[in-house]
């Protein structure tokens, strides 16, 4: 079904605990960094699932006007996170980017590992 959504349903908790925990911290950029990369590869994984689900079937594939104005606003959105993380880059942590990328892909591991 839907893996990427269920994913995102698994990780979020996590990653808002420790945006949570970076502000009890006093670390405002790392919770920023932290929540802004999870969205970026949520809302990555959550298109490309949209695409493929729509290109890859046995019938012809779909290439509508609707998912070709659905990637535009994506790769917006994703602009848009690049700009805050380039404004913001003498304070970026990577290890807070990597931390967001990493409950992503682990959200997404858990929901295909228990749809099964």
């Amino acid at each position: 079904m839907r893996v990427m959504a269920t994913g995102f349903r698994a990780s979020a908790p996590w990653v808002l605990g420790a945006a949570v925990g970076l502000l009890l911290y006093r670390r405002p950029h790392a919770a920023l960094v932290l929540t802004l990369s999870f969205l970026a590869a949520i809302i990555s994984g959550l298109w490309l699932e949209h695409v493929l689900w729509h290109l890859l079937q046995p019938a012809r594939p779909r290439l509508t006007k609707p998912l070709l104005w659905q990637a535009a606003g994506r790769m917006g959105f994703l602009a848009g996170v690049l700009a805050v993380l380039f404004v913001y880059r003498r304070q970026v942590e990577l290890w807070a980017v990597a931390l967001g990328v990493t409950l992503a892909v682990a959200g997404w591991v858990w929901a295909g590992l228990r749809s099964k």
